[in-house]
């Protein structure tokens, strides 16, 4: 009798707990930053090749972008920080995983960047 291992030729399930936290930038010249966090799929069906990370813009709930940009995170990352957005602007962020067999499911979270902070190095008040 043989058994065959079908599991690989199938997607695998979305990835779990995706969160998506605001964060200040390091530098002023460093634009809006999101810190991503999530746990890998409960059915990865196959080896996992990689995450496929979309964000757009939100307006009232609902994605105001055609052309959404995308980045590829390596399968054993399960965070990843995104700098480049724009202050003060609500996201959608738009996670899958992908085996031979495709991308999965995906699972997302909104948020909105940080207000941009002037620094305030060398400012005096009150002279």
């Amino acid at each position: 009798m043989t058994i065959q291992d079908n599991t690989s030729h199938y997607v695998p399930s979305p990835v779990r707990g995706l969160r998506a936290h605001p964060m200040n930038p390091r530098d002023s010249e460093e634009k809006a930053i999101v810190h991503l966090i999530w746990r890998r799929p409960r059915r990865p069906n196959g080896k996992l090749l990689k995450y496929v990370i979309e964000y757009c813009r939100t307006e009232n709930g609902r994605v105001v972008e055609k052309d959404c940009p995308k980045q590829e995170v390596d399968a054993d990352r399960t965070q990843i920080r995104l700098s480049g957005l724009e202050f003060e602007t609500p996201y959608r962020f738009i996670l899958r995983a992908q085996t031979s067999a495709g991308e999965g499911d995906p699972n997302s979270a909104d948020a909105t960047t940080l207000p941009e902070v002037v620094a305030a190095a060398g400012w005096r008040f009150g002279d």
